[in-house]
């Protein structure tokens, strides 16, 4: 009589899906980061436009030269280029980040976490002006505590990205209309002045993207870990 075993059936699936390994999640996760480290890429490169614009502008109020104001506007024109690659990422970011906070929203609030917000405001929060700054980062602070271990350096990540980011943004857009735009004008070095802090500001923004790059790989350790509360 032969030796024959009978093959072992796999093991059923989870009648809780949020809990699987999660591919298309972590994709998401992963696409927010990708595009985070090209919009750190674009907006190192729109600092270094605005500086050199505005250190020809400073120039420009102790000797104008009409060559050195061509090369000003020149470099204002491709600063405004990279502005508008970033405005343009910036948005496809912001999707992104609506349905990766829905989400991730509802797997920790699943698996039996304290998520203090309703749900709703997952993606409801992101469009109250002014609020949003609030609504949305208290979801990622939840997301983060979700995970004791790790949560003091994951909060330093998450405020230094946030905060830093929206400093540097709101800084760059308040400076935003410096520009050399008249072959011959009164206010070079008031130009040059805000140039350099809209520079600053770029920079400032910059610094919180590779922050938010780096918060974002480690949300995705905590993302693909998290498992329900376990219950007596």
């Amino acid at each position: 009589m032969s030796d024959f075993s009978m093959p072992v059936p796999p093991p059923p699936p989870s009648a809780d899906l949020s809990f699987e390994p999660m591919t298309r999640f972590s994709k998401l996760n992963t696409s927010i980061w990708i595009l985070l480290c090209i919009s750190g890429a674009i907006g190192l490169g729109e600092a270094i436009f605005a500086f050199l614009r505005s250190s020809i502008a400073a120039s420009l109020a102790n000797n104008y030269s009409y060559e050195d104001a061509d090369t000003a506007r020149s470099l204002n024109e491709g600063k405004t280029a990279f502005m508008g690659l970033n405005f343009y990422l910036g948005i496809a970011i912001f999707v992104l980040l609506i349905i990766y906070t829905f989400r991730f929203a509802n797997k920790v609030k699943n698996s039996g976490r304290n998520v203090r917000l309703p749900i709703g405001l997952a993606i409801g929060g992101w469009f109250i002006p002014f609020a949003n700054s609030v609504l949305s980062f208290l979801f990622y602070i939840d997301f983060v505590k979700s995970e004791p271990i790790s949560s003091k350096k994951n909060l330093i990540l998450l405020n230094t990205w946030w905060w830093t980011w929206l400093a540097g943004v709101h800084l760059s857009l308040l400076t935003m209309g410096s520009s050399v735009t008249n072959n011959r004008y009164d206010w070079e070095t008031a130009t040059a002045v805000i140039g350099f802090i809209n520079t600053f500001a770029t920079l400032v923004a910059v610094g919180g993207t590779v922050c938010g790059v780096l918060f974002f790989r480690e949300l995705r350790k905590i993302e693909m870990n998290l498992r329900p509360v376990a219950t007596q």
